[in-house]
């Protein structure tokens, strides 16, 4: 199994990315709403269930499985805050500044960073997480 959760980690890591750069994309070119904070929800979700589950007391995880399990908490934590950026730097956007005024850089430059950094975070967390599936289905 741990083959497998090898192989599909950074398989999926990719397609995820990709996935949620496209549905950024897509929602902010399309006549659909530009995306919410259901991104930034779902991220919120699981790094504060990772996070908080690595500390419980009396688990039957390893030491090293609790900190890898907060670490990816972390990295889900780190995308939620490049999601909400993100939402909230959108609509301004849309606006469309003059292209060459600093107004235009900084908002490109945040959405960019919003987008990019938070899609990389999440992917790469989920990519992490399937590769320890191994670990917290056995328990060490």
């Amino acid at each position: 199994m741990r083959t497998l959760t090898f192989i599909l980690s950074p398989v999926v890591s990719i397609l995820l990315f990709v996935g949620l750069v496209l549905y950024i994309v897509l929602a902010y070119f399309g006549q659909a709403d530009p995306p919410g904070f259901e991104l930034a929800v779902v991220s919120s979700i699981f790094g504060g269930l990772l996070f908080s589950g690595a500390f419980l007391g009396g688990t039957s995880m390893s030491e090293e499985t609790q900190r890898e399990v907060r670490r990816i908490g972390i990295l889900y934590l780190v995308a939620t805050i490049g999601f909400i950026f993100l939402v909230l730097f959108l609509p301004m956007a849309r606006i469309k500044p003059e292209p060459t005024g600093v107004a235009y850089w900084a908002i490109f430059i945040v959405v960019a960073f919003g987008m990019f950094g938070s899609a990389l975070f999440f992917a790469f967390a989920t990519g992490r997480l399937i590769r320890i599936i191994p670990q917290l289905w056995s328990g060490s």
